[in-house]
């Protein structure tokens, strides 16, 4: 079997071979065989998915704290409550024992509760953003004249394609090197 002298097949843990014998191929005939070397593609593997891994919990985070700075600008403010409340539980991190201020000093627990916290822990590529201030559904659905439109639903539109491409960043750099 005759391999490519191409330089390209180089760092591949598979390599293209052509034809029955020094690479003479018959007339209207081909024959076209991929020998594997177990080892390197193992290797190779092992390297994408971790790649993969760790670009996609990065897009992830990133795509939670742009989310989480978006909505936070877009809160209404009176005391500061419900806008410092806004958080983001990452991907293995738990929501226990929130704390945030108001503007007024008073300090308030925000913990979005264990169920949200179990969510993220369960799936390695989540983030939850979130609050617990019973009256940010109110802000949301437009009873503020700072926020009409609400803040969540436009800024999860507005990060739709801004998470697009960070998955499709994610999953383009851990394919280099393959």
């Amino acid at each position: 079997m005759a391999t490519p002298p191409s330089s390209q097949y180089a760092a591949m843990p598979f390599v293209p071979t052509l034809g029955p014998s020094g690479g003479q191929i018959p007339s209207g005939v081909a024959d076209i065989r991929v020998t594997v070397n177990e080892a390197e593609f193992n290797g190779a593997l092992e390297r994408y998915l971790v790649a993969f891994k760790t670009g996609a919990e990065d897009a992830v985070i990133k795509t939670a704290l742009e989310l989480l700075g978006r909505i936070q600008m877009k809160t209404p403010t009176d005391t500061f409550r419900c806008k410092n409340s806004f958080h983001a539980v990452l991907p293995g991190q738990r929501d226990n024992h929130f704390a945030y201020k108001d503007i007024l000093g008073k300090t308030w627990e925000g913990a979005l509760g264990e169920a949200a916290a179990r969510d993220v822990i369960r799936g390695e590529y989540e983030a939850i953003v979130g609050t617990n201030v019973f009256y940010a559904i109110f802000l949301e659905a437009g009873h503020s004249r700072q926020a009409p439109s609400g803040m969540v639903a436009v800024s999860v539109a507005e990060m739709t394609s801004a998470l697009d491409a960070a998955v499709e960043k994610a999953l383009n750099e851990a394919g280099q090197g393959f």
